[in-house]
């Protein structure tokens, strides 16, 4: 069986799209309880793995400041991936698990919470989720710019093939290390943040990571440009931020329509679409929350309007 997913394939679909959540409501039994309904207070950020950066969005005062913001990431170590696939396995160990992937094409096929954080937590006292593939980034409609010429592509939110990548594109490790892991329990091999720089860069046999060409490459320029776009649009300077009706959740979901085409899973953003009718049941502790995007000194200069307020 080959090991090795064809380049030209890698590299002929647009750059994937994940979105990381955060619960911010503390360890308890109702909690517990409450996840398993699809509730609680969750926190969005849009992961670009290509990119090895995350996009969020949160509140300031400054009025003609934007409250978008991007978070290098760590690229993920697939080295220590392998090392806890191969942990999993134990004897049963398949000649296609022998070696790393060279890519992370078909991290998705690994469960949500089997992938590991990016990265810290975004927010104090944050408890990492997982991270749900949604699509591959293109432009739907007539292409605006030379390099938007590559299709947006939307996976499935239900069913077996939920927040999975196609068959066709993924490298058949992962298709093996998904059912180890699922055979095994899963989570508690991958959930943790991976931190450490890898030895060995990620690419293929030949050097080259399927992003640097392709449609791949044109998808990767096309997110950079669009994310650009977003942070200068007037919903998300950063006094529209609000935690109930204008949140991260809102961002992230304005982002995979626009790449991808797909929406926000309905679950992560459940408690805001309750409205503030019931703002009565946050905890305090998630209101004090301190949401307010740490601002470079750039982002002041000149500024003639007034001092920033309190977004809380």
């Amino acid at each position: 069986m080959t090991r090795i997913l064809d380049a030209e394939r890698a590299s002929g679909h647009g750059t994937p799209v994940y979105v990381t959540v955060w619960d911010l409501t503390p360890p308890s039994m109702w909690t517990s309880a409450a996840r398993g309904l699809g509730l609680g207070i969750f926190h969005t950020n849009v992961w670009f793995p290509d990119l090895s950066v995350e996009w969020a969005f949160g509140g300031h005062g400054y009025r003609d400041v934007s409250g978008v913001f991007s978070i290098p990431r760590d690229p993920i170590v697939l080295d220590a991936v392998h090392e806890r696939v191969i942990a999993a396995a134990g004897k049963d160990l398949d000649p296609v698990l022998a070696e790393k992937p060279h890519t992370l094409d078909g991290l998705s096929w690994l469960c949500p919470e089997d992938i590991p954080a990016p990265g810290e937590p975004p927010l104090p006292g944050a408890q990492y989720m997982g991270a749900y593939f949604i699509g591959y980034a293109g432009q739907s409609d007539q292409p605006s710019r030379p390099h938007a010429e590559v299709k947006p592509w939307a996976s499935a939110q239900s069913g077996k093939a939920a927040f999975r990548e196609p068959a066709a594109s993924v490298e058949p490790y992962f298709t093996h290390a998904s059912s180890i892991l699922a055979q095994r329990g899963g989570a508690t091999y991958l959930s943790t943040s991976l931190s450490s720089p890898s030895e060995h860069a990620e690419g293929r046999s030949d050097g080259r990571h399927p992003r640097h060409r392709g449609a791949r490459l044109a998808s990767v320029a096309h997110v950079q440009a669009t994310m650009q776009e977003l942070r200068n649009e007037a919903d998300w300077m950063g006094p529209t931020y609000d935690l109930v009706s204008h949140n991260c959740n809102h961002f992230a979901d304005a982002v995979c329509r626009r790449l991808t085409g797909a929406a926000l899973p309905a679950w992560i953003n459940r408690s805001a679409a309750v409205g503030r009718n019931l703002i009565w049941a946050i905890p305090k502790s998630i209101l004090d929350i301190d949401t307010r995007v740490p601002l470079e000194d750039d982002d002041l200069t000149n500024l003639d309007h007034a001092p920033p307020q309190d977004t809380q």
